[in-house]
């Protein structure tokens, strides 16, 4: 069990024919419930003007990280959201911070 803070980044394009207004409105619902996740810290939603978004979240551990994906997946008020990010060429990582050594 990791009990290392964990920032998990997801990089994805929105199915075509989805409005940026009608994608946020669903992302604030997913925030809303994100929220209320044990082990949740902070998110952060980016677009690119190539219409390229990034999701980031930062998370106690990876353990809380990978409980919060599995139920993100089955839950009806995220479902809206989560069928509007394009699947094929989405990409999702985890990534602990690094203490850096002195010279």
């Amino acid at each position: 069990m990791s009990d290392q803070p964990v920032v998990e980044v997801v990089l994805f394009r929105v199915k075509d024919g989805i409005k940026d207004m009608e994608f946020l409105r669903e992302a604030a619902v997913v925030q809303a419930w994100i929220e209320q996740q044990p082990g949740f810290i902070s998110r952060e939603l980016l677009k690119t003007p190539e219409h390229q978004w990034l999701d980031t979240v930062r998370w106690t551990s990876l353990d809380l990280a990978h409980q919060a994906a599995g139920k993100i997946m089955n839950d009806d008020h995220c479902k809206p959201f989560m069928t509007m990010i394009d699947e094929t060429g989405m990409q999702m990582w985890h990534f602990e911070p690094q203490t850096l050594l002195e010279h």
